[in-house]
């Protein structure tokens, strides 16, 4: 029994992961990427992760989460990287085990899942359940990103306007923005009308700016919800309009946007009575149909 134990902990070792029948497949991976986990000591056999953890039992955890690491087991990468997702929040009755988390996306990236390799790059920067590398947080972001993960690119965005684990290169930014938000990311919709605002890495163009603040403000990102607010305000890039400004400013000061309340109040103050008599008859009737719609919006 022992040899044939370790006859399957050196199949592993070699790359191989386990099917439904335990017979062995070899796994898929980029030279690139097993050299970046094998820096950071994360090239982890699938078979460590089994050993070195608590197996769940039907008697202990539901039946969807041993349902899910059954799948993991068998070699499947979804269910690898979900599994590490759910380590990682401690939810759907996993403990909270960060190291667990990052051994099971490791296990997915081996099979250049693009979830699992943008994730390991977030621990690996956060120096959670894995050492701290920056550098090779963005090598990992990158593979996320040669794979179609906007995510990853507005990672690798962020990481190049900070200069964080890289040489700062504002342009290269936007340029990770701009395919990010041509993804529908909503946070590089943000930062794209932020550079675009400000003029950084790209020429001012404020009805640019407005354009990708009004994109995320539409996806419930509340830090674009002040901006297109202020824009309304102010009347740049977008005609002045103080309801405008008001509805949005509300919105950000319930999404719990730390500047919003101070402009919202600043936009009440420059108001008429009739004026802010129809903004607060906007705000009730926005309230409402956010009720229809299920939608919690507190009041701000």
């Amino acid at each position: 029994m022992r040899r044939r134990r370790n006859r399957h902990v050196a199949a592993w070792s070699a790359g191989a992961v386990p099917d439904e029948k335990h017979t062995m497949k070899r796994a898929t991976c980029n030279p690139s990427v097993f050299a970046i986990l094998r820096g950071l000591c994360l090239w982890i056999p699938a078979v460590t992760v089994l050993l070195g953890a608590q197996i769940l039992r039907a008697a202990d955890a539901p039946s969807d989460l041993v349902a899910l690491e059954q799948a993991a087991v068998a070699g499947d990468a979804e269910a690898q990287f979900a599994l590490g997702e759910r380590y990682w929040r401690g939810t759907g009755g996993a403990p909270a085990r960060d190291d667990l988390a990052v051994q099971w996306w490791t296990t997915a990236a081996r099979q250049m899942h693009a979830g699992a390799l943008f994730a390991l790059g977030n621990a690996v920067a956060k120096g959670r359940g894995a050492p701290r590398h920056p550098g090779r947080a963005i090598a990992l972001w990158k593979h996320a990103a040669e794979l179609g993960h906007a995510g990853a690119m507005t990672a690798l965005g962020k990481a190049y306007a900070h200069g964080a684990g890289t040489a700062p290169d504002v342009v290269e930014a936007v340029r990770w923005f701009q395919r990010a938000a041509a993804r529908g990311d909503a946070e590089a919709e943000y930062c794209l009308g932020w550079h675009y605002e400000n003029g950084v890495g790209v020429e001012p163009d404020p009805v640019q700016a407005a354009i990708c603040y009004l994109n995320a403000a539409e996806q419930g990102v509340a830090a674009a919800q002040n901006s297109i607010g202020v824009l309304y305000a102010q009347g740049r890039g977008v005609p002045k309009n103080l309801l405008a400004a008001h509805l949005w400013l509300s919105r950000a000061a319930a999404a719990g946007d730390p500047h919003a309340p101070t402009h919202l109040k600043a936009v009440s103050q420059t108001m008429s009575w009739t004026e802010r008599r129809k903004a607060r008859a906007q705000w009730a009737e926005f309230l409402r149909r956010a009720d229809e719609t299920t939608e919690s919006v507190p009041t701000p």
